[in-house]
């Protein structure tokens, strides 16, 4: 398995925390629970509450991106729950619906770019309607689209008014169709994935099988490949445990259903303030609102009984997704990788006939170049095997990026000061060459030579790992000590570009060793021929 620094379990990615939104995702999780207690049907309120996940979606978008996304999310949600209800007291057929609804929805947010949350709270109610009645399937449904739509109007109206007040917002990402392989990828792991987790927990004689479905659709769902599951196969049963004892804590003080509603509103907006932040801790506070809501829907089950199943169930989860990660054949990965760059060359033809490209030419370039990088992003985090066969399209790659490169030069030198940029980047990665430092900080650390890789350090420089800050180099020889050479850490150079400051580098690496072990980006600032800052995030 991929190493996981315990550092990037807990460390919260600087997003801004959405307070408005958080406040409506706990006003909509709240009152029908709270309401529902006081009419007697506690279970009506506690099937609606899950309506007010569509308030996550869209979020810091502009109005009709915002409308676009939680809208969509509202209809997923009610969709997903009238499916689960409609299969529920039939055990293979709720597995095949709920991992056939998976692989839908999971390429639906690939191909509209909605982007977090992402599927996994929608697969999670999907799964948990195969624990309601099956009578009242579309009455289940209408329920959690009531309270999704009032969900997807207030966070809208707040991206209105946020726009009245020059507040910042992002342009939503225009669609992509069709489907991209990659895209068809991730939606058929996940399928799998939930499928396989389906299988054995029905076969394990635990209670509650869905809940083995949820743990591999969120394990998979955004991200199949093999150093991205390791790390959120880990996070996913650890935060069901602590998720767990924080659920306990609350429900050892036998509060009243309405307090318990108040609970799950409060729980609901945590996971507004986390989950584009940090996953691992936004699967605790996703694990206790669950967690509350079974309890809450199923008394007589008992804490610890319930407990045992879910983190039973969620084991299953998380191992069925590590294992469907991995079953992938190099080329596949291979042709995928090839097919991004060719839609790249392809896409800036237009550029070579002498015809004046339109906006719109330029953004098809420019998603194009995007889709590339997260190919080779990904492929990168697969298995050893298929990293050492990507490894070997590295010029394939970097020439792709570069034609890319090349045709939006002449559009970004009518922008002032952009031309001197564009082609420090275009001739960077047409060569595919390195800036001395960085090429010193790989090889050293390949070649296992700690003088040689303090050297390539100014001697104030400082080191960033996922929160961990290192100063100058005796700061980073303790690091190197114990999370590089130390550990025999290899590096495999994926992908190279210029950052949007003086003298930045964004480096893909693919990490190999005896600690961590993936994929990701490294973003290296230069002073001469010394490194005077790294940060590792990816």
């Amino acid at each position: 398995m991929h190493g996981v620094h315990p550092g990037r379990l807990t460390s919260l990615r600087p997003d801004p925390a959405d307070y408005p939104v958080a406040i409506v995702a706990v006003v909509c999780t709240a009152t029908p629970v709270i309401v529902a207690t006081l009419v007697g049907d506690i279970g009506s309120g506690l099937t609606a509450s899950l309506g007010a996940f569509a308030a996550m979606y869209g979020a810091g978008r502009r109005a009709l991106g915002t409308l676009a996304a939680s809208a969509s999310a509202a209809a997923l949600l009610a969709l997903g729950v009238t499916l689960g209800a409609a299969s529920a007291g039939h055990s293979w057929i709720s597995i095949i619906v709920v991992a056939a609804f998976a692989a839908t929805v999971t390429l639906f947010f690939e191909v509209s770019q909605f982007g977090a949350p992402g599927p996994q709270l929608i697969v999670l109610a999907c799964a948990a309607g195969t624990g309601l009645p099956p009578s009242n399937a579309i009455g289940h449904g209408l329920l959690v689209l009531a309270t999704g739509v009032l969900s997807s109007l207030l966070v809208t109206a707040l991206a209105v008014w946020r726009a009245r007040t020059a507040r910042s917002a992002t342009p939503a990402d225009p669609p992509w169709w069709p489907p991209t392989p990659a895209a068809l990828l991730l939606a058929t792991r996940t399928s799998a994935g939930v499928l396989v987790a389906g299988l054995l927990a029905t076969a394990s004689g635990l209670a509650h099988p869905y809940w083995a479905m949820v743990a591999a659709a969120g394990v998979l769902g955004q991200g199949s490949y093999a150093a991205v599951t390791d790390r959120r196969a880990l996070q996913r049963v650890g935060g069901a445990v602590a998720g767990i004892l924080l659920a306990a804590v609350v429900l050892s003080f036998d509060v009243p259903t309405t307090l318990v509603g108040i609970a799950l509103g409060m729980l609901q907006g945590l996971v507004v303030l986390v989950v584009a932040r940090n996953y691992a801790v936004a699967v605790v506070v996703i694990t206790a609102y669950a967690f509350l809501l079974s309890d809450s829907a199923e008394p007589a089950s008992g804490i610890g009984a319930l407990a045992l199943a879910w983190i039973g169930q969620t084991i299953i989860g998380a191992v069925a997704a590590v294992v469907v990660a991995r079953a992938v054949w190099p080329g596949l990965i291979e042709r995928i990788v090839r097919s991004a760059a060719d839609d790249v060359r392809q896409s800036a033809t237009l550029f070579d006939t002498g015809t004046t490209p339109n906006r719109r030419d330029m953004r098809r370039v420019r998603q194009r170049l995007a889709y590339l990088d997260r190919v080779v992003e990904r492929a990168g985090g697969e298995r050893r095997g298929v990293q050492l066969t990507i490894a070997r399209l590295a010029p394939l790659i970097a020439a792709a990026r570069a034609t890319g490169v090349v045709a939006l030069h002449g559009d970004q030198a009518a922008q002032p000061g952009a031309d001197a940029l564009a082609a420090h980047e275009r001739n960077t990665v047409s060569n595919h060459t390195l800036p001395a430092p960085i090429e010193q900080f790989i090889s050293s650390t390949n070649a296992a030579d700690p003088a040689a890789f303090l050297e390539a350090f100014a001697p104030d420089a400082t080191l960033e790992d996922w929160g961990r800050v290192f100063h100058g180099r005796d700061g980073i020889a303790r690091w190197n000590s114990t999370d590089n050479i130390g550990v025999q850490a290899h590096f495999d150079l994926v992908n190279v570009r210029s950052g949007s400051a003086p003298s930045t580098w964004i480096v893909t690496l693919a990490v190999s060793g005896n600690g961590y072990n993936g994929t990701g980006p490294m973003t290296f600032v230069l002073d001469g021929d010394r490194i005077s800052s790294l940060v590792i995030s990816g």
